[in-house]
């Protein structure tokens, strides 16, 4: 067993003094190069879920462990999150804010040949020297996914990186998506909250609601897909009841 394991994690926010429980014992494990999206009602939790991941919010209880061939290895992978907005900087090119994830690096050579790949892999080439200003929104998220790769994470977090863009660039940059996971081999956990996006990109689909897990559909299905099938639609319907039984039974207890 190699990937990460999420042990009992609960999560509680104070809100006017008073507790606000995100998670309540949710048990996870996401195994190493593989694709998993997560779905679920806005508030249950799914971007707190990556942002405890990757150490941008502080867990109340239980653990997030790291696996190597069945043992906790105790190393933290190298991770690193995609958000909604591209987030560059606007007076840096499309390849130096590729570049800026390798600010550590001294070998230039290295810099260099790193970006070019990742310029090539997403089709930024002729738009390297372009600023932010002079770029469309689907590109700008292509530099974004460009800086993130030219880090060289093991484990991307995405949260709801293709939810701004028209549906013509969300198409293409699922398309994208799907090409570096399967050519890059990395560990994917991608939140959105389109069940369509999540079935067509993941391996695996996670439905969060009330702390928990409630649905980890497997999807064995070799790419690309055809989400209109008689298959997915089923997958689809499964999902979505779940979301709104959910969110039936929230509007009864109230």
């Amino acid at each position: 067993m190699t990937g990460i394991k999420i042990r009992n994690l609960s999560k509680i926010f104070m809100l006017k003094n008073k507790e606000v429980p995100v998670f309540d014992g949710m048990n996870l494990f996401v195994e190493k190069q593989s694709f998993v999206t997560i779905v679920g009602k806005s508030g249950c939790g799914k971007t707190t879920l990556l942002r405890i991941l990757c150490g941008l919010e502080e867990k109340t209880g239980g653990e997030v462990l790291y696996m190597e061939n069945g043992r906790e290895c105790g190393k933290c992978p190298k991770m690193s999150i995609v958000f909604q907005e591209p987030r560059l900087m606007p007076w840096l090119t499309v390849k130096e804010n590729m570049a800026f994830s390798l600010e550590n690096e001294k070998d230039s050579g290295k810099v260099e040949s790193t970006v070019n790949k990742y310029l090539k892999i997403l089709g930024l080439d002729e738009f390297k020297d372009a600023y932010p200003s002079q770029i469309s929104g689907g590109m700008a998220q292509r530099v974004a996914l460009g800086r993130t790769l030219c880090y060289e994470p093991d484990v991307i977090l995405m949260d709801e990186p293709l939810g701004a863009l028209d549906a013509y660039n969300r198409k293409i940059l699922q398309d994208e998506l799907i090409h570096i996971f399967n050519s890059c081999k990395k560990t994917i956990v991608f939140v959105t909250h389109d069940i369509e996006e999540a079935l067509y990109l993941g391996q695996r689909l996670i439905v969060i609601d009330d702390g928990k897990i409630m649905e980890d559909i497997d999807i064995k299905e070799n790419y690309p897909r055809d989400i209109h099938s008689a298959k997915f639609s089923r997958l689809r319907g499964k999902a979505m009841h779940t979301i709104m039984d959910s969110k039936n039974k929230l509007a009864v207890a109230q």
